[in-house]
């Protein structure tokens, strides 16, 4: 099946094929190097996929009936059992709705649970390159039906509902409303976007001999090779379409009810942030520091006065905490402010997962072209077990017209 996405060197969708485990080292931005031996954990995300699927045994026609009640893995497995498209597509757009609302509004109660979640995130992401198919999206009919379909879809959060993890935390139906909402949106404008852009008759066209290529060469090109050459002639066709298109959609109202609900912690979280700047790292990172001489010896030193450096170490008790950081990169967009809205420790993978939102304004703010590096810093207890890295997701949220020098 041709996947939805810009195809790329690698010659896959959004997430191509990606083994799970590899998907979540990539969604804690890790590599399996850094953790040792990938057997145990092997093992470990097998044990979290068996969780997130054992009750996912809903078939197509049964899913289309109890479609409001189910959860996001229960909705995204029947998808995979429909013949006819167009259902098939309903219920995987459905249940990436559900596990984006699900994965941000039920917190994991344990270390399993977490990597539950990110098996979801994964499992969401492929589900995304893989439905609805290009010849769908072709149609603009089609998109009418479907995004008929989701908007009178209405999930229901009953008393016994589980997401496929069990979580630590109550979830206000009308914050739960409102991530629903908010995805649901998400999807549709994406789908909308990916729509427009496969209509292009240059870009379906450089797609198409695209994939064709990619397919022939066993989905792996070597440099030099007039195929290669030429996908990479495709590929920049592919972008620059997709480019121009996206960069003529309109810019859409900021929310910012939605924003302080997404960017809101968790009332049982323990960590606490304490600072944010914009001189940050060249690159995305998330580290964490067990004492004052491992910081003075870090990229924050240079990042920070040495008067604010001094005032952040006396902030953290390092007898029984840690500082986190995190650093998003370059940005050219950023407004200024970025939150850090999840640190917690992993004891089955031994390490710090750390989850950053960076603010980001549309063009029309009239900015400048002044590079930022945003980062941002947090307390959280101390583990009682080893620390051997730190994972890491970085997202942008839509935020107010505003300077980062005001």
């Amino acid at each position: 099946m041709m996947q939805v996405g810009d195809p790329g060197l690698s010659g896959g969708g959004l997430m191509g094929n990606c083994q799970i485990l590899t998907c979540c080292f990539i969604f804690l931005g890790l590599s399996s190097s850094s953790l040792g031996s990938s057997e145990p954990l092997q093992d470990v995300f097998t044990q979290a996929e068996a969780q997130l699927w054992k009750d996912a045994t809903k078939t197509c026609a049964e899913a289309l009936l109890e479609s409001e009640a189910l959860n996001a893995p229960q909705l995204l497995a029947a998808s995979e059992t429909c013949s006819d498209e167009e259902d098939r597509a309903f219920l995987a757009v459905a249940g990436q709705i559900r596990s984006g609302a699900d994965s941000q509004a039920f917190k994991p109660l344990g270390d399993l649970d977490e990597l539950v979640i990110a098996a979801l995130v994964m499992a969401q992401a492929v589900a995304y390159g893989n439905s609805p198919t290009l010849q769908l999206l072709r149609d603009p009919s089609f998109l009418q039906r479907l995004t008929a379909r989701i908007n009178v879809w209405v999930p229901r959060l009953a008393p016994d509902y589980r997401p496929g993890w069990e979580f630590r935390n109550d979830i206000d139906p009308a914050d739960y409303e409102m991530l629903i909402g908010l995805n649901r949106t998400e999807m549709l404008l994406a789908i909308a976007e990916q729509s427009e852009i496969v209509q292009d008759d240059e870009y379906f066209a450089a797609y198409v001999e695209a994939e064709e290529i990619m397919e022939r060469n066993g989905g792996s090109l070597v440099p030099d090779d007039p195929d290669y050459d030429r996908y990479v002639e495709l590929s920049d066709i592919i972008a620059r379409v997709a480019t121009r298109i996206r960069d003529q959609a309109p810019s859409r109202p900021v929310d910012m009810a939605i924003n302080e609900l997404v960017l809101r912690p968790d009332r049982s979280d323990t960590f606490r942030q304490i600072y944010s700047g914009m001189r940050g790292v060249d690159k995305s990172v998330a580290d964490t520091f067990e004492s004052a001489e491992a910081v003075h010896g870090s990229w924050l030193a240079t990042s920070v006065s040495e008067d604010e450096l001094a005032d952040l170490i006396d902030l953290v008790d390092f007898g029984s905490e840690i500082l986190v950081a995190i650093s998003s990169g370059r940005r050219q967009n950023a407004t200024g402010n970025i939150h850090i809205v999840d640190v917690s420790y992993n004891g089955l993978l031994q390490i710090w997962s750390v989850t950053g939102r960076v603010g980001v304004h549309e063009d029309g703010c009239g900015f400048g072209e002044d590079q930022q590096f945003p980062f941002a810093l947090a307390v959280a207890p101390r583990p009682d077990g080893q620390v051997v890295s730190s994972g890491y997701s970085i997202s942008n949220y839509a935020d107010l017209c505003w300077n980062a020098g005001d």
